[in-house]
């Protein structure tokens, strides 16, 4: 988590999948969805993903297909093809 306030995008990320996973603390869907914000808002492309899987799936954030869409998509703009095409 230091490293995320630090500013280190991947950092962000990796905090959000432990935290949506459980691994290495609760299952915390809402907390993750806020570092993967943090992550996506910074141009993260990994961090948009997740967070536009979050919004598809309703996970720690209400089900909104629109919003998912949008950030899949930016973050296929930035580069993370796992996201193109969902």
């Amino acid at each position: 988590r230091r490293a995320c306030e630090g500013r280190h995008l991947t950092a962000c990320s990796n905090v959000g999948v432990m935290l949506s996973q459980g691994r290495g603390a609760a299952s915390d869907p809402a907390t993750a969805a806020k570092y993967f914000y943090v992550a996506c808002k910074a141009g993260d492309g990994v961090g948009c993903m997740n967070l536009g899987v979050a919004f598809r799936d309703g996970q720690g954030v209400p089900r909104d297909v629109g919003k998912s869409a949008a950030l899949l998509a930016h973050a296929c703009k930035l580069g993370n093809r796992r996201a193109c095409g969902q």
